[in-house]
């Protein structure tokens, strides 16, 4: 994952939630975009959980970005 992919989901308008996938295969799910921030140099990303815990993550371990449209079985928002 790219700094700029993130950062194009985290500023996308009309704002979509998206998943985070790890290498270790944990899943988060960014919610808000208020939410969520990346460093200047890209390389963490922070933010506040639906779990309601604050998250510190290096972004080298992100292996994809997953959104709603990307989901099998799920029909996109209308």
């Amino acid at each position: 994952m790219s700094p700029n992919e993130f950062c194009f989901q985290l500023n996308r308008r009309p704002f979509r939630p998206f998943t985070l996938v790890l290498a270790s295969g944990v899943k988060f799910t960014i919610d808000a975009p208020e939410h969520a921030s990346i460093s200047r140099s890209g390389s963490i990303i922070r933010f506040h959980g639906p779990d309601n815990i604050d998250h510190v993550i290096e972004a080298a371990h992100v292996t994809a970005i997953v959104t709603e449209h990307d989901t099998p079985g799920r029909a996109p928002a209308g």
